[in-house]
């Protein structure tokens, strides 16, 4: 029988085999659904939201994840955590209302883009896009790899 190292990491590389198989299923029928405009919109889009949201912790993050794992108090673990985590949230809420400001008035008021689109979807996506980030580095950084692994395949 497996130890528990073993487990993991077996159950972590198949997690991430069925990440992979998501991908190479559900891209032929998403680039067959939609036009070629709105794919290349989603792309430029999630795209832009990718670098806003790499840049939104600011470097902030970095002790959370390095001293996580070997906390053990519940207390001292929120702690490390909430204030990053509002930290966060309220730079990926800036950066969102700071980048819909600048592509509205850049891009879709100049008629690049003729695709009716809500320009505030940014915003929605980085506010969720931190919540799944948030949740699996939690997961990740303490020791939860079967909670973790669940958390990516639902991705």
């Amino acid at each position: 029988m497996f130890n528990t190292t073993s487990s993991k990491s077996l159950q972590t590389l198949l997690t991430h085999f069925i990440v992979i198989g998501q991908g190479l299923f559900i891209a032929p029928f998403l680039i067959k659904s939609s036009g070629e405009e709105l794919l290349g919109l989603y792309s430029l889009i999630m795209l832009i939201c990718i670098c806003l949201y790499s840049v939104s912790s600011f470097g902030i993050g970095t002790l959370y994840k390095r001293y996580l794992p070997s906390t053990k108090l519940i207390i001292e673990k929120s702690n490390l955590f909430f204030p990053q985590f509002f930290f966060q949230i309220f730079s990926c809420l800036l950066i969102g209302l700071v980048s819909t400001l600048i592509f509205s008035n850049f891009f879709f008021s100049s008629y690049l883009i003729e695709t009716k689109f809500n320009i505030f979807l940014i915003i929605f996506y980085l506010f969720s896009y931190v919540l799944y980030s948030q949740v699996l580095d939690y997961y990740r950084y303490s020791n939860e790899i079967t909670i973790f692994n669940f958390v990516t395949i639902l991705q």
